[in-house]
């Protein structure tokens, strides 16, 4: 159980958006995360797939637990006012293949 809290953001086109927050990771350190988002894959009104990339600290296997590079697929469910993010996480530098649940409720 890696529980944290995250902000996220949809523009305009809601191809576009962005992500950070903090969580306890698989090392039992804490993490940060900024990511950018293109969801460009819509299959209906409610899922959309696509990529987000950015940086994420806290895994000292990735640059001694500084800021590094992440990459990882995403696919949004999504209703009016609570949806779940599904990422798809690489394997990197000793890290299995991890696929995340994030939770989200609107205001």
């Amino acid at each position: 159980d890696n529980f944290g809290l995250g902000f996220e953001r949809h523009f305009d086109n809601p191809d576009y958006l962005v992500m950070a927050g903090r969580y306890r990771n698989s090392v039992d350190a804490m993490s940060k995360y900024a990511l950018a988002g293109w969801t460009p894959l819509q299959y209906s009104t409610w899922l959309r797939a696509g990529v987000v990339v950015g940086a994420v600290t806290g895994y000292p296997e990735l640059n001694n637990g500084k800021i590094a590079p992440i990459i990882a697929g995403i696919i949004r469910v999504e209703g009016e006012r609570v949806g779940a993010n599904i990422l798809i996480i690489p394997a990197a530098k000793g890290s299995p293949w991890c696929i995340g649940l994030q939770l989200k409720g609107g205001f």
